[in-house]
């Protein structure tokens, strides 16, 4: 703690004027003996250690007064961070006045009154020194030069933008750096970033105080999305590496939310301070963190997902919609719309919603055009934040999903063939099939292509790139050129089904690798598991179902799986390290489904044949739904994922097939004319499009030609929404028809859809905890400003803190108040100004008053 005026110190003398007065005012009484004196002697005695008692509260009342009028003249003031604290400085130098009072009034010899006075003057000493000495180091601590690089962060996430008292908190966060641009010298340089998912960079070139600041930050608004402190910081690190001043500070505004500080990793905070290192000079940061809502009202659409992974055209789809409730209010019963590519659109009715609590609803769909199609939910009723009252989807929806069964069987007859019964699962000859109870699961009708093809007479040229899924049913083994295409195929993205038989041949699948040399299988078969006579059959153990296919078919309703009686397996070794995945296992603990991904496609193990042979599965009524499940599971259509989390870059791998690839670079070498495209070198190819944001703002995709993909990268697209990415001229009939965006209409195809989710903890209003704040303070330079001015104090130079002489001025007011009624109840009790009466009657006489003795004595005269 310091003063701000240290010369007013100096009327701390001013505690010996009511000293003095008192000592003066005392005054050595002539004694003078006389007859009554026999009467007052006691009375002096029992008077006397009152009237003592009486002066010393006057006086500590009255030496407290003018010490705190003194100190309130001097302006304290709190340095945030001081050594010494006002709790010590100011209650020790209203200790010196209250030493003084006592020393006064106690102290009756003179070497006593001398020890007194000789403390409080050196206590009093002490802790003007100790507080002068503290100005100095807090001085040179905060003092800087004028000349500057400041980086400004805006905390620009969904959660700033919910209503706090009619207003928002990046409104008030706009507001304080406008406070603090008029409070910064001239030459000082600023930028501005505004940090979402993303942090953008609002004045690529740093900007004076001078410069239009109202033009930029007018029509500025929050992108939404959850801040990363960490990102946003290393993005001001890199901004700050342009300046031209030693001088370097950044200045963060936020609401200061748990998500998004990171502080339980360390490691990004190391990246951190090695960022910060590298700068000539290591930046302060100042912190400035805003008021969360304290009893917000919220609801957010939490989550949005459907009930197949690939949807079919016209086949019936479940959309799962789930409200949650993350205020501390109930909410009243609401609407929920429910929008289909900006055309038509569904209402549902959403419950009473108490505080921490959500419910889900569901509405079965189905679309009628292939394509990507955008569904969006929004809640309708009123709360505090509308940024996660709605979501988007990107639904892919298909015409057609080509499959190639390989049959290892040999079998001529078609019912005896491994195949026979996914062929009649895939494409059934009748519409109405039995299935589960979830209308979602159902197939109005066959979409699924089949081929299916005898392994012994699969040709060596084949193309796989035909087909979406390819399924090896017991087939014993593949010729070397095959099982090469077919891996090539697979590392390309392409989905593969092993179903293996009796006839499977263990050594071939055992070694059968990609050329890196890993396993294409996500297990190796050891042994064939064959359930004898009066043996109790394998069962699938339901309660191990991990595999989304299955737990996708387990959700949906009633179904049978956990009864089917399975007379022979392989028993398999999944793959170490984790790169397979056991989607479920039988009661008696083998594995019965494993997966793993290779390369961009992916492989899936069953440990039985999908015929009769092995098992009863084929006559059980889930085995239709399942079949198709694990059939779209893998498909190549489905590795497109559409719905991303927020990322700094999102990228896409498009499959193209090889010799179309070399067209498009060859006619782009030979016809290469518009300017703003990007080089083609060494067949590649390569090309920059725009993207509509979902805030109407633009971005740019990047799209490059790599092995027979193209790969879509799309820069500055974190925040929720959904955006559209133009697709080029050049390859817009080879993008794949089910992601290309679809509209109210069958021509109105406009692009690639891209969703960005909310993460639903933006929604919990959750602050920073000691761990986030211990973190960041570890690996930084870290001041925290309690208020606006606190931060631009920090800034410009001052020592930030806070004036505590509105304290004082209430306490000198107690004070007055108290001195007052005290010397009123003390003159009151010594009544003062008043006459009193001495009665001269001694203990032993009965006569009342003198009154009536001088009235009987002179009726005596008269007589």
């Amino acid at each position: 703690m310091t003063f701000l005026n240290d010369l007013l110190l100096l009327g701390l003398i001013g505690i010996s004027i009511p000293i003095l007065i008192h000592l003066f005012n005392r005054r050595r009484a002539k004694v003078i003996e006389w007859g009554a004196m026999q009467f007052l002697l006691g009375s002096i005695v029992n008077r006397r250690r009152r009237v003592l008692i009486e002066e010393l509260i006057l006086m500590v009342l009255r030496c407290l007064l003018v010490a705190v009028v003194v100190l309130m003249l001097a302006r304290p003031f709190a340095p945030v961070g001081a050594a010494i604290g006002w709790g010590l400085l100011i209650p020790g130098l209203l200790l010196v006045a209250m030493l003084a009072a006592v020393g006064a009034i106690v102290a009756r010899r003179l070497w006593a009154r001398v020890a007194v006075y000789s403390a409080a003057i050196l206590l009093a000493i002490g802790l003007v020194a100790l507080s002068s000495s503290q100005s100095s180091w807090h001085s040179g601590l905060w003092s800087d030069d004028a000349a500057q690089d400041l980086v400004v962060i805006l905390d620009g996430s969904s959660s700033m933008n919910a209503k706090l008292e009619d207003r928002t908190n990046f409104a008030r966060a706009v507001n304080e750096f406008r406070e603090l641009l008029a409070e910064l010298p001239p030459d000082a340089h600023v930028s501005l970033l505004v940090a979402g998912s993303t942090t953008r960079v609002v004045t690529p070139v740093p900007l004076d105080v001078r410069s239009d600041w109202t033009a930029i930050l007018d029509p500025l608004t929050a992108p939404g999305g959850s801040f990363d402190a960490v990102e946003a910081l290393a993005t001001a690190a890199t901004v700050l590496q342009q300046g031209d001043y030693p001088s370097k500070r950044i200045v963060l505004i936020s609401d200061g939310q748990h998500l998004g500080w990171h502080g339980d990793d360390p490691r990004r905070w190391e990246f951190l301070k090695s960022r910060f290192e590298s700068l000539p000079t290591k930046p302060k940061v100042i912190a400035r963190f805003l008021p969360l809502p304290e009893s917000p009202r919220n609801a957010a659409v939490a989550e949005l997902s459907l009930s197949r992974r690939l949807v079919a055209v016209g086949q019936p789809t479940t959309l799962r919609i789930r409200i949650e409730n993350s205020g501390s209010a109930t909410l009243a019963s609401s609407g929920l719309q429910v929008q289909f590519d900006a055309g038509d659109a569904a209402s549902l009715e959403v419950p009473e919603l108490p505080a921490g609590q959500s419910t889900q609803l569901e509405l079965v769909c189905q679309f009628d055009q292939p394509g990507a199609h955008v569904v969006q939910v929004k809640w309708l009723g009123v709360d505090d934040l509308g940024d996660d009252d709605s979501r988007s989807l990107v639904v892919p929806v298909v015409d057609r999903l080509p499959v190639l069964l390989v049959d290892g069987s040999g079998a001529s007859r078609f019912l005896e063939q491994a195949t026979a019964f996914v062929e009649i699962a895939l494409a059934p000859a009748i519409d109405d099939v039995d299935g589960p109870s979830d209308p979602s699961l159902a197939l109005e009708r066959p979409f699924v292509e089949v081929t299916s093809i005898a392994a012994a007479d699969l040709p060596p040229e084949i193309d796989f790139d035909d087909y979406e899924v390819v399924m090896l049913c017991d087939v014993p083994r593949l010729g070397s050129s095959i099982a090469n295409r077919l891996r090539d195929y697979v590392v390309h993205g392409g989905g593969l089904i092993v179903a293996p038989g009796a006839r499977a041949d263990p050594s071939f699948y055992s070694e059968w690798s990609s050329q890196d040399g890993i396993p294409v299988l996500p297990g190796k078969l050891l042994e064939r598991v064959i359930v004898g006579e009066g043996e109790t059959p394998s069962r699938p153990a339901v309660e191990s179902f991990a595999h989304a296919a299955l737990t996708r078919l387990a959700s949906a309703g009633p179904h049978d799986l956990g009864r089917v009686d399975v007379r022979a397996h392989w028993r398999i070794e999944p793959r170490e390290g984790g790169e397979a995945l056991v989607g479920a296992r039988f009661d008696l603990g083998d594995a019965w489904l494993v997966e793993q991904t290779l390369g961009r496609g992916k492989v899936l193990l069953l440990a039985t044949a999908l015929d009769d042979q092995d098992s009863l599965l084929p006559s059980n009524v889930s085995f239709l739904p399942l079949v198709h499940e694990l059939t779209y599971s893998v498909s190549a259509a489905s590795t497109i994922e559409l719905n991303r989390d927020p990322a700094s870059i999102l990228t896409f791998e498009l499959p193209v097939d090889p010799q179309i690839a070399s067209a498009i670079a060859g006619d782009t070498a030979e016809n290469e004319t518009d300017s703003t495209a990007s080089t083609i070198d060494a067949g590649d190819w390569t090309r920059v499009t725009p993207v509509t944001l979902a805030d109407g703002g633009r971005a740019n995709a990047r799209w490059e030609l790599r092995d027979g993909f193209v790969v879509v990268s799309i820069a500055g697209v974190a925040q929720p929404g959904v955006h559209s990415v133009e697709v080029p001229a050049l390859f817009e009939s080879h993008v794949p028809m089910r992601v290309q965006e679809r509209g109210a209409d069958e021509d109105s195809g406009r692009g690639l859809p891209v969703a960005v989710r909310l993460d639903p903890r933006e929604s919990h209003f959750e602050p920073r905890d000691q761990a986030d704040e211990s973190v960041a303070a570890s690996h930084v330079d870290w001041f925290q400003a309690d208020d606006t001015d606190q931060l631009i104090a920090a800034i410009v130079g001052d020592i930030p803190g806070r004036e505590l002489w509105k304290v004082l001025a209430v306490l000198a007011v107690a004070l007055i108040l108290a001195e007052t009624f005290a010397t009123r109840w003390i003159a009151r009790r010594r009544k003062l100004g008043a006459t009193e009466e001495v009665s001269f009657v001694s203990e032993g006489e009965r006569l009342s008053t003198f009154k009536d003795r001088a009235q009987e004595f002179l009726q005596t005269v008269r007589r």
